[in-house]
């Protein structure tokens, strides 16, 4: 960032993010490096000699980028399971979690704008492919994919005289 001022002689540079002097920060350019969202905010320049001093203001945004991607689930119905999606951006992001599929996630499913989405439990028709969309300032990233598979097995036993008919049923 560049603070430009006309004036002189002498100026003095002091840059400040969230009110405080930024160590190194005493030249009209503010380099930032290894830039993360905790250096989103307001920066302001102070510029001051013998005569006074004027201050300039910017803001700095970062767009969002995953922390942590959505892992495959493999388990069985019934199963409490979280799913979790972390990113991090200035301002702070907003989650919206959806199916592959575009059908609904059924509202017994919490978390659906968080960070973890939770199936408590797991039940029939929960299996698909998972996402979730993180969005600042306008931007939308979407992560990769979890595939949730519940296996449930459904035994019918029919009795024909002493013989007996077993079926078996398995969700992937």
């Amino acid at each position: 960032m560049n603070c430009l001022v006309r004036g002189g002689p002498f100026l003095d540079y002091q840059w400040q993010f969230g009110g405080m002097d930024v160590a190194g920060g005493n030249d009209s350019f503010l380099y930032l490096s290894n830039i993360d969202a905790s250096h989103g905010g307001d920066y302001t320049c102070v510029a001051s000699n013998g005569a006074g001093n004027d201050t300039a203001s910017t803001s700095v945004f970062i767009s969002p980028y995953f922390i942590t991607q959505p892992q495959d689930v493999f388990t069985s119905n019934g199963s409490n399971i979280p799913i979790v999606c972390e990113a991090e951006s200035f301002p702070s992001p907003i989650y919206n979690w959806a199916r592959s599929d575009m059908q609904a996630i059924r509202n017994q499913v919490t978390g659906r704008t968080s960070t973890v989405l939770t199936f408590d439990p797991l039940q029939f028709g929960d299996e698909g492919n998972y996402y979730c969309n993180v969005t600042s300032q306008g931007i939308t990233i979407t992560s990769t994919t979890s595939v949730v598979t519940g296996n449930t097995a459904i035994i019918h036993i029919h009795h024909y005289s002493h013989t007996y008919c077993i079926h078996t049923i398995s969700y992937l």
